[in-house]
């Protein structure tokens, strides 16, 4: 590809910015994004030019439109650029090349400069990022997008959440270094090779602090059916509207004060540090991103009964997928000796904040109907890894509800219809 690579010098200089970079925001990882900063989370998603380049891109081709994954980050530069722009994640490595070149040929968009280091030697490229930086112009106004695929997106993710506020006295060397092992790693992986190797931080004279795949942390309610019993015992409602029950289908006052006070708050994934876990099994097991779909009224009237976990994007957007039950999939496992790869909620905007999330059930008769929604999402909600689960479950939970004002005006936008509908917790 032409105009591929400026100097290595630029990344060189933002990967030892990060490793000295303290994080600016005040509120830890897992609290929700509110007030000021939510107010420029949303608008810094760009929704017109996401809409125009999915326009372009069709996500039944395997492509997905997503926001920036930082657009708070307060850093300058490359690293900001990084962190502040439009992606688009493509399915594989050869598709993403194609992409630049269909970006050139377009006449809405004007490329005028790519910063970019894929498929470079380890010398040229010292850091690691192998995504397309792409600054142009549309309607007349500058906008950088990058280029990725889900490898690279993990090399972004494991950049923001481990160097960006981790210690600032780590080796700047060894850090590179390691940095370039863990591109190698999901290069790999990209690739589909038999063989991804993974090597550790500690390695490198790194802190294991660093390490893409640091060891998961422990559950907060040990065994999975102490965990079910105890979202069980608080799966009744104490709100504003009902107190006492498990489940109610709202009046249209009620679904209206619902979408009126969707809160305005902005919610991250609670299990980073088993994020990388995931992606790794996930794929390895065989399993494939492109499983996960955007809601549509086309594709919503092609599903099938069933039940659907999905997230509520900060564009407004409606990702889901679908997955058996835990306890089915353990039975499956258990009399094949198979491993099945699961999608999960952290998948279906890679790790950003969503608005809402949980699952929602589809029958299929005549037609098709949705017919209950929950909020049940480990992810976001209610984590085994996070310290607060169980006021998460018993107190907070109540407050959770309220998200759905944001799933169905998102439903509205897309004309479905959702009468009747069952509202649930779990």
């Amino acid at each position: 590809m032409k105009r591929l690579l400026r100097s290595s010098r630029l990344l060189s200089a933002f990967l030892l910015a990060m490793a000295v970079i303290v994080s600016t925001a005040s509120a830890a990882p897992t609290d929700p994004t509110t007030g000021k900063r939510f107010k420029k989370l949303i608008a810094a998603q760009d929704v017109p030019f996401q809409h125009y380049l999915e326009s372009l891109f069709s996500e039944s081709d395997g492509y997905l439109i997503i926001g920036p994954i930082d657009p708070l980050f307060s850093g300058k530069g490359f690293s900001k650029k990084l962190y502040n722009s439009v992606r688009i994640i493509c399915p594989d490595l050869e598709t993403m090349e194609k992409t630049l070149d269909s970006l050139r040929a377009n006449s809405g968009i004007i490329v005028d400069t790519v910063e970019g280091y894929l498929h470079q030697p380890r010398q040229d490229n010292p850091v690691g990022y192998r995504g397309i930086m792409v600054e142009s112009s549309w309607e007349g106004t500058v906008r950088y997008l990058q280029i990725n695929t889900v490898g690279q997106t993990r090399w972004l993710l494991w950049a923001h959440n481990i160097l960006a506020g981790d210690d600032p006295t780590i080796a700047r060397a060894p850090l590179a270094a390691y940095s370039q092992a863990v591109s190698d790693h999901l290069y790999a992986v990209d690739r589909r090779w038999d063989e991804m190797p993974t090597k550790n931080a500690v390695d490198f004279g790194v802190l294991d602090t660093f390490d893409l795949y640091r060891t998961p942390p422990d559950y907060v309610i040990s065994g999975y059916r102490n965990y079910k019993s105890f979202l069980a015992r608080h799966a009744g409602l104490a709100t504003s509207f009902t107190t006492g029950v498990k489940a109610f289908i709202p009046t249209d006052s009620l679904m209206l004060a619902i979408k009126s006070n969707a809160p305005k708050m902005a919610w991250p994934n609670k299990e980073k540090r088993l994020l990388q876990h995931e992606y790794l099994e996930f794929l390895a097991r065989g399993g494939d991103m492109q499983i996960l779909r955007t809601l549509s009224k086309e594709v919503f009237d092609s599903l099938k009964a069933g039940e659907y976990f999905y997230a509520v994007g900060l564009s407004g957007k409606i990702r889901f997928g679908r997955r058996p039950p835990l306890e089915k999939v353990m039975e499956i496992e258990l009399s094949t000796g198979k491993k099945i790869p699961r999608a999960n909620h952290a998948f279906l905007f890679h790790g950003q904040p969503v608005l809402t999330a949980g699952t929602f059930f589809i029958e299929a008769d005549s037609t098709v109907r949705m017919t209950k929604v929950t909020i049940r999402t480990g992810h976001y909600f209610f984590s085994n890894v996070a310290s607060s689960v169980r006021e998460d479950i018993a107190v907070k939970s109540n407050e959770y509800i309220w998200t759905l004002g944001h799933f169905f005006s998102a439903l509205d936008g897309l004309k479905i219809r959702y009468d009747d509908i069952i509202i649930r917790k779990y």
